[in-house]
């Protein structure tokens, strides 16, 4: 059945759920006449997780999953995780941080310090820290899968954050900087990485140009956060309406590696002071 046959019952109202690579996609490969963004902006409604929705949901798990162990009581994050101490966050606080405010991101760190504990009845920070790079890896992979649809192979698109700080300006980056990312190895001709490269080498968009079309990608799959003036607070994609798009982007502007991905890009902090 057709939606245009479901609209001719009466009283339904269609709801489509969508993630946004697949939203995106309909803009970005639809071939339909007149198809614009803000026609169809009115008709969304967006599903947003914050802190305490994301800590409830683990809560609710925890009862499901505990609720033969215990009989009076009912877990609860702060029972399972360190809590926050002096300069140290607590452990919950850690682990949000390194997600992009979605339940999968939450349940695939928590899980995975689980994993982790040994059989522990709780999740300390040595844990968090044994949990963190297998997590970091696994979650960049699975942007990648999420969005290749759309841009191609992400990894790649990372090659030149690997063994950097977490910030940068993006009047810094150079050649010998990129070079990594421009003249890896892009076999698929349909992905966003080949068509920067091509349009690189034949001449058809400068080195800056490039550049600002990769940061663009990065910061839409969360993997970059930006702050494009002093006037201006550092934006992330999963908690910002507000497109990047190359035009945006400054002399001024700096971008900001999202926490979820240190691990698997072995960001160095050494020059920064860490309090987790």
């Amino acid at each position: 059945m057709t939606i245009n046959e479901l609209k001719s019952i009466p009283g339904t109202k269609i709801i489509i759920a969508l993630r946004d690579n697949l939203y995106e996609k309909t803009f970005q490969f639809g071939d339909v006449r007149g198809m614009q963004r803000e026609k169809y902006r009115q008709l969304n409604l967006a599903i947003e997780w914050n802190t305490t929705y994301l800590k409830q949901l683990l809560n609710n798990r925890l009862a499901l999953l505990m609720k033969e162990q215990y009989t009076n009581t009912t877990p609860t994050v702060e029972d399972f995780m360190p809590k926050a101490a002096g300069n140290k966050l607590s452990g919950f606080d850690y682990l949000i941080r390194r997600t992009l405010l979605r339940p999968r991101d939450v349940i695939a760190f928590f899980n995975k310090c689980m994993e982790k504990s040994n059989g522990q009845s709780t999740i300390t920070r040595e844990t968090l820290s044994l949990a963190e790079p297998e997590y970091s890896r696994e979650r960049l992979e699975a942007v990648e899968d999420e969005w290749m649809e759309n841009f191609g192979s992400i990894i790649p698109l990372c090659a030149f954050l690997r063994g950097k700080g977490p910030m940068f300006r993006f009047k810094d980056l150079k050649e010998n900087d990129m070079e990594a990312t421009l003249l890896a190895s892009s076999p698929d001709k349909n992905n966003a990485l080949f068509k920067i490269q091509n349009d690189y080498i034949i001449g058809s968009v400068d080195f800056s140009m490039a550049v600002k079309q990769i940061l663009c990608i990065l910061y839409r799959v969360g993997v970059l956060g930006a702050k494009l003036s002093s006037s201006e607070s550092t934006m992330f994609t999963q908690s910002s309406t507000k497109t990047l798009e190359p035009t945006d982007i400054t002399d001024e502007a700096k971008f900001y590696v999202h926490m979820m991905f240190y691990a698997a890009l072995k960001i160095t902090l050494r020059s920064q002071t860490v309090t987790e």
